[in-house]
């Protein structure tokens, strides 16, 4: 086993788990018709996710009279897939907050570019009439958790992948060689420990290689969402890896330039939409 993968591989050890509320949350967010009281009874078992969500609902619904002070209040404003969706972002942040000391892809830039991923999946989940908006919303936050070890544990080698890249690898390949194994695939084997829907799993493995998922239709999308996000993060200044869209997604996505260009276009107000999830 070479030595990197070996040290991200004993890393994961030291990792502190994904919230247990959050991911009771994901089970239950995948299923048919989710219940707003049970999603509600899970959340108030996490006493720091509950203060989060109330401080999240009341932001969501900033310019009404009435304030939301219970997670049975807030049940009932938003419904379950509005509670859920706080609830999980919720979990997300304080799992990529703890990320460590100040990395090549701080604390701060790794949660504003996953949670724009995840808006942008969204975004294009709507755009393509899929079913499950809020599952791309899921997979776009949490799809890149592997970064989190590659960042705390081994940054050093980062510029090892990115010198690959400057020599004409392209970025996954260049985790590879240098690492012996990619992001995704650390982030699926970090989901299946810590008892992710099987969908979830997935989705995180594969979201650059939408040929070999179970659901190819699905890594398409988050994998054009990624793309965007990226775009977007750039235009704002900021370098980011530049993994490409899989030749898979533009097959399994249907979508043209003109549909790209729309979605894209669309991205940044959604993102000033939630500013509040940003500023946690």
């Amino acid at each position: 086993m070479p030595a990197p993968l070996l040290s991200i591989l004993e890393g994961l050890d030291s990792l502190d788990p994904f919230p247990s509320a959050a991911v009771r949350i994901l089970e239950l967010t995948l299923g048919v018709d989710p219940d707003p009281v049970e999603i509600g009874l899970v959340v108030k078992v996490d006493v720091g996710m509950t203060s989060k969500v109330l401080a999240l609902a009341n932001a969501a619904i900033r310019g009404t009279v009435v304030e939301i002070t219970s997670i049975e209040q807030a049940a009932v404003k938003l419904g379950a897939a509005e509670l859920a969706r706080l609830a999980l972002t919720s979990g997300a942040h304080s799992f990529y907050s703890g990320l460590g000391s100040s990395t090549p892809r701080s604390n701060r830039s790794l949660w504003v570019e996953s949670l724009t991923n995840a808006i942008a999946a969204r975004l294009v989940a709507e755009d393509r009439d899929r079913d499950r908006p809020d599952l791309h919303y899921a997979v776009g936050l949490l799809m890149n958790m592997g970064h989190v070890v590659l960042d705390r544990f081994l940054r050093s080698r980062r510029d090892d992948v990115l010198a690959r890249m400057d020599q004409g690898a392209k970025a996954l390949r260049a985790e590879r060689e240098v690492l012996g194994i990619t992001h995704a695939e650390l982030g699926g084997r970090m989901a299946r420990r810590w008892g992710f829907p099987e969908t979830l799993v997935d989705a995180i493995t594969n979201h650059h290689t939408p040929q070999a998922a179970a659901d190819p239709r699905l890594c398409a999308d988050v994998n054009l969402a990624e793309a965007l996000t990226w775009n977007s993060m750039r235009e704002e200044g900021v370098r980011s890896l530049a993994y490409g869209v899989s030749s898979a997604t533009v097959l399994h996505t249907g979508v043209g330039p003109a549909d790209v260009d729309a979605i894209q276009a669309a991205l940044p107000a959604a993102v000033e939409s939630q500013r509040h999830l940003l500023s946690m």
